[in-house]
């Protein structure tokens, strides 16, 4: 990806409307297994069940149009009209056309219900070739809208491709073999049916540069990699107790995190402080607002030493990628 990239990103997933409940503990309708993960008894009998709390908030590119606005970039959502009640905050109207998720929470424990059918996220060409089309982590799409993306990126050579490699958007040779390759993937490990390791890192960084990749960025359970072809880095991260962020779910972490990288990148950051801005952008944002460029510049400053130096020069030899 061209680092005179614009700053408009334009955005490809869907919008979630994740409506949060916190049961009442004193029904005493839940019970903890050996691992002390809370279990729901639910009788379907008719019974009126009780809830002490509920909290809606949008989600999923919501999520990334929110890191991209307080990076100071121009962020746009494909077949969404996005609106701001002010400098930051996105309007009830930006969840027109959200798949809406349930999120029971018990204690400090959530349980998402999503719908069983992925709802196919909506395409349309942008008006002005952006910066960069990013296929974020709640991206939904079929073959026909792959190839369009392709064709529309084949006819705006100086627009780039940034994407999550899921479900919703491989195959990703439907993009590398038209395209000779993805400037960004994002990858959780999660979704390639891998464990969490090390291991499984480093195969994923070195299988994607072997298809043309420039950048690869990983997300191994606590940790992120990335790499640029010229070194392989990686970074740790947490969620402290903070009420909110412990209801945080996986889309929302990836979210952040995908967001907050790109984000850098764009601004023209380096490779460890676009790492570096992934942790904290996860670690401190809460389930309405993510933090602003300016803060998070301030807390990385000097924590240069917090990101690990893997490897200088990553091995793409085919031998070595499995």
């Amino acid at each position: 990806m061209a680092k005179d990239v614009g700053k408009t990103i334009y955005t490809v997933g869907n919008i979630t409307k994740d409506v949060y409940l916190r049961l009442d503990a004193r029904a005493r309708k839940t019970y903890a297994d050996e691992r002390n993960v809370p279990w729901l008894s639910l009788p379907f009998d008719g019974s009126v069940q009780y809830y002490r709390g509920r909290k809606s908030v949008l989600g999923g590119s919501a999520v990334s149009t929110d890191v991209f606005k307080r990076f100071g970039l121009n962020p746009l959502v494909a077949g969404a009209r996005l609106k701001f009640k002010n400098e930051y905050d996105l309007s009830a109207e930006s969840e027109l056309g959200a798949v809406y998720r349930y999120i029971l929470v018990s204690g400090d424990q959530p349980a998402v219900f999503a719908p069983s059918d992925s709802e196919l996220t909506f395409w349309e060409m942008p008006i002005e070739p952006p910066g960069v089309i990013y296929l974020d982590r709640a991206c939904q799409l079929n073959l026909r809208q792959r190839g369009d993306i392709v064709k529309y990126l084949k006819e705006h050579q100086r627009v780039g491709l940034a994407l999550w490699a899921n479900s919703g958007t491989l195959k990703l040779p439907d993009y590398t073999d038209s395209l000779g390759g993805v400037e960004m993937v994002f990858v959780d490990v999660r979704d390639l049916g891998l464990p969490a390791s090390e291991e499984s890192a480093i195969k994923t960084v070195k299988k994607f540069h072997k298809l043309g990749t420039e950048t690869v960025v990983v997300v191994d359970g606590g940790d992120i990699y990335a790499s640029n072809k010229k070194q392989l880095l990686k970074v740790s991260w947490a969620l402290d107790e903070h009420e909110q962020r412990n209801l945080f779910t996986g889309l929302t972490t990836d979210s952040l995190i995908g967001a907050s990288f790109l984000g850098g990148y764009v601004l023209n950051r380096p490779l460890h402080e676009c790492l570096l801005l992934a942790k904290y952008g996860v670690e401190n944002a809460d389930l309405e607002a993510a933090r602003t460029i300016g803060w998070l510049s301030g807390r990385i400053a000097g924590k240069q030493h917090e990101v690990k130096i893997w490897q200088d020069t990553p091995q793409t030899n085919p031998d070595q990628t499995e």
